[in-house]
């Protein structure tokens, strides 16, 4: 019999959402059922503490987010089963992962990890390590939703404040796993059809405007009208064409729309 490839599985979730319990049983339940491979959890959070200590450092969180995916690449590479225990709540920190596997050619599944805001902020408050409840709720606001590309359909979804026990969960997630690994053919694994070029470009769309945006946020007067300029960023990546690819020009043109249509204190176009 022909030996099934081995595959990452990608949390998304709010933090203090349940993703590292989840994590955890899926580990476990992998172990016995997956018996010629070894799963490994790679935990951002660890990941953080070895860089930055018990203190959060968000100058130092692209440092933290690079070491998680070289662990997760090396991890794959080395045959195991992988499963990203982060939040990965911008589409474009999934499909930093959906490259990784792409580039080893194997399968990745993603298990949207769906507690609600209220809920977490219930949780965290008994957690020994706090997360500042501002963050959560900024994460939340953050969200991306899973309907922009065909690749970032979750195989699963759980809310696991609702679900008293779960193994028969954890199941369906092996057996739906099991199903998608027979079928596996190499290339685009899983995603039934190819991404199209306009896809490719409205991602990078995408994050170009986050740069931008988190650049602008780092200016404290900016931040007073923070909710107004995230708006102003989906409203102009829902209507642009994803014609230009031009980095340059994807800037320029964004910029001048934000300063066009900023109504705030101050110049918006000072972004590098």
């Amino acid at each position: 019999m022909t030996q099934l490839p081995n595959f990452l599985v990608i949390l998304s979730g709010l933090p203090a959402s349940g993703k590292s319990t989840i994590a955890l049983n899926l580990r476990l339940a992998f172990e016995g059922a997956f018996l010629d491979r070894e799963v490994k959890i790679v935990d951002i959070d660890k990941i953080r503490t070895q860089i930055t200590g018990n203190h959060f450092d968000p100058e130092k969180e692209k440092v933290v987010r690079e070491e998680s995916l070289n662990k997760v690449f090396s991890l794959l590479k080395n045959g195991n089963i992988v499963i990203s225990d982060d939040l990965n709540y911008y589409s474009s920190m999934r499909h930093d992962l959906k490259a990784i596997v792409d580039k080893l050619n194997l399968p990745a599944f993603t298990i949207h990890v769906a507690t609600t805001l209220e809920t977490c902020l219930e949780w965290n408050e008994k957690r020994d390590y706090k997360i500042p409840s501002d963050l959560i709720t900024s994460i939340s606001e953050k969200f991306d939703a899973f309907d922009k590309y065909a690749w970032d359909d979750p195989l699963a979804t759980i809310d696991p404040s609702k679900i008293k026990d779960m193994k028969p969960w954890i199941q369906k997630v092996i057996d739906l796993i099991t199903s998608r690994l027979t079928h596996f053919q190499g290339g685009n694994g899983i995603y039934s059809r190819k991404e199209s070029t306009s896809n490719i470009k409205k991602e990078s769309l995408d994050r170009i405007t986050r740069q931008i945006v988190n650049e602008l946020l780092k200016d404290p007067e900016k931040r007073l009208y923070k909710s107004q300029i995230l708006k102003l960023r989906k409203k102009f990546v829902k209507s642009d064409s994803g014609e230009n690819f031009n980095l340059e020009e994807i800037k320029s043109k964004f910029k001048a729309f934000l300063s066009n249509n900023f109504n705030g204190k101050g110049s918006i176009r000072n972004t590098r």
